[in-house]
């Protein structure tokens, strides 16, 4: 122990492009030896060897002053091997600034919340009346949590001061969370590679794991680099109750209506390389599934042309075949294509062909399907298994990548940046947290709202930290189903709020700010104060440039869905599509009519 940590007492030298410091006068210094106190906390306490004597504690207590005061640059007694090199710790930031000699402030106080927490906990160190969990205990936790403040260029970690929902104590989670997919992200980006390698042939990878394991998520993680580079991205999501054959068809029309704003050479010849593979005839056969295309095109056909194919004629060998042609005109070297569908467990016969044809077709370059299905609900007698099986016995190579419940360390990263804690301060949280969620990401996010929202976890001005109640949340049941869980958070919600969640699971996967008004009566409920409310809590994602919400999961819109009693859910939905019916104008029934018809 060595009893007389201070600014005084270290000597700082540069040493390639860092500092190296030097503790000097021993005097005090002691041998620390462990005992164990009332509470089972392991404490070090020592023998004098050189006329001082203390505890661990007593200088983690003293380093955190040592901290506080190099941070803040209050003391001038810090001496340098070299003083011109004197390292600038005050930033930018305009409350980083000299104080007065005497000048009183809160811990922390004008640092980095992570500092600021990092500083207090090692200031109370050695309080018996702390859960040792949220204090340090040993130098390297305090140096390894220093490292990740030095090495890290995550805002989350980075922030100055508390914003207004932390000040509130509520807790905000970001919607695009991605812990722990390292490996299977560096698995797709590698095909996403060789997409641009010349000559390159179709590829294909499912995704697999269970409901609220990240799939999505993973997937939204490549859309970026890849539409950096170039590269186009079609996405289509099945819906249980939803028509599965109009999925693909309603991808391409949402991929070619951004195609239409566009004016690059590269979307004029993508016009051209459709056009020679469908031909006029081929392009108004798909005029009602894939509008569209036909507008983009400049194409136009007659109500009552034969040649026309509907997106309800599941059985057409046609519509496959032009639906593949379509989708092959679209990629060249430069600009591949990602297809992207999710909850392929749903999917229909005519998407699956279309998927095979795409993949078994040489003609077809520079192309990648990616699927994702819940592997708890595809056996080896499900249609999808069978789909698979038959595109690998053509010799088409299937990519596996599986993605489970994320680790405990992962659980530690995801609650240190949530809570700008450090994360030698999260350890036992973090496992408490994963042990009750099974590491499930969706679960721990809304697991973490409710230890919030039962005040089991709440913002100190005092200490500017989030602290929390460690062994009530350890007592905490939580139900094992994540619908199940869901529903019972929905349940506490207020009435108003209950009911606009059930319009909203009504009107399908995503849905407009003004469909959803013309489903309610009166004042039912605030459409406003609904949508930001529900947005806030993770239910659903305002996409601001469409003014559209898609809800955050599949597994959240169930639900919600599941709020319906079961006997009524016929009359209910017959109530929701007759409100909107009856007030939509008969010029504008063509915008809502699908909708209306899948949900």
């Amino acid at each position: 122990v060595y009893n007389m940590l201070s600014l005084d007492n270290i000597l700082l030298d540069s040493f390639e492009g860092g500092y190296v410091a030097s503790f000097i006068d021993l005097s005090r210094a002691s041998i620390a030896m462990k005992q164990k106190p009332k509470q089972g906390k392991t404490k070090s306490t020592s023998t004098s060897v050189g006329g001082g004597g203390g505890t661990t504690y007593s200088d983690l207590q003293s380093l955190g002053f040592t901290l506080n005061q190099l941070f803040r640059r209050e003391d001038s007694a810090l001496s340098f091997g070299e003083p011109s090199h004197l390292p600038n710790t005050e930033g930018t930031h305009p409350e980083n600034r000299q104080r007065k000699r005497g000048k009183q402030h809160l811990i922390g106080e004008g640092l980095p919340l992570y500092l600021s927490s990092l500083i207090t906990a090692l200031q109370l160190s050695g309080d018996d009346t702390i859960s040792s969990c949220e204090l340090y205990t040993a130098a390297k936790d305090v140096y390894h949590d220093l490292k990740v403040f030095a090495e890290t260029s995550k805002d989350s970690l980075r922030r100055w001061e508390p914003d207004a929902s932390t000040m509130e104590s509520r807790l905000q989670l970001k919607n695009d969370l991605f812990y722990g997919r390292g490996v299977q992200l560096s698995i797709i980006m590698h095909l996403i590679q060789s997409m641009f390698l010349p000559g390159s042939t179709p590829l294909m990878a499912t995704i697999s794991g269970y409901p609220g394991t990240g799939k999505s998520s993973l997937v939204d993680q490549i859309q970026k680099p890849l539409k950096e580079r170039g590269g186009n991205f079609i996405a289509g999501k099945f819906d249980k109750d939803a028509h599965p054959d109009a999925v693909l068809a309603s991808a391409l029309n949402s991929f070619f209506g951004q195609i239409m704003l566009a004016t690059g050479a590269e979307h004029v010849a993508m016009r051209w390389r459709i056009h020679d593979a469908l031909g006029s005839s081929g392009i108004t056969a798909l005029i009602a599934t894939i509008p569209n295309l036909c507008l983009m095109m400049g194409e136009s056909s007659n109500d009552d042309d034969q040649g026309s194919v509907s997106k309800n004629a599941g059985v057409s060998h046609r519509l496959k075949f032009l639906l593949c042609k379509v989708v092959a005109a679209i990629p060249t070297k430069s600009h591949p294509l990602v297809l992207y569908l999710d909850d392929l467990q749903w999917s229909d016969d005519t998407t699956l062909d279309v998927i095979l044809m795409l993949v078994t077709d040489p003609d077809v370059h520079h192309f990648l399907f990616l699927g994702t299905y819940r592997e708890n609900e595809v056996n080896l007698s499900h249609p999808l298994t069978t789909r698979l099986n038959a595109i690998q016995e053509q010799g088409v190579s299937i990519v596996t990548v599986k993605v489970g419940p994320i680790e405990k360390e992962c659980v530690n990263d995801l609650v240190s940046e949530a809570l700008c804690l450090p994360p030698n301060l999260c350890n036992e949280l973090a496992a408490v947290i994963h042990s009750k969620t099974g590491g499930c990401i969706l679960f721990i996010v809304k697991f973490l709202k409710s230890l919030n929202d039962e005040e089991l976890m709440w913002f100190s001005m005092s200490t500017r930290r989030w602290e929390y109640n460690l062994n009530a949340i350890g007592l905490k049941e939580v139900p094992d189903d994540v619908v199940q869980h869901l529903s019972h958070m929905m349940n506490r919600l207020s009435k108003n709020t209950q009911l606009g969640l059930k319009f909203a699971a009504c009107l399908g996967p995503n849905f407009g700010k003004d469909l959803l008004e013309l489903t309610k009566k009166g004042g039912e409920f605030d459409t406003d104060s609904f949508l930001k409310s529900c947005a806030e809590d993770g239910f659903f994602v305002e996409d601001e440039d469409s003014s559209t919400y898609t809800w955050c999961h599949d597994e959240i819109h169930q639900a919600a869905f599941d709020l319906i009693p079961a006997s009524q859910r016929d009359a209910f939905r017959l109530l929701v599509g007759t409100r909107i019916l009856l007030r939509t104008p008969t010029n504008e029934i063509d915008n809502v009519i699908y909708p209306l018809l899948d949900n």
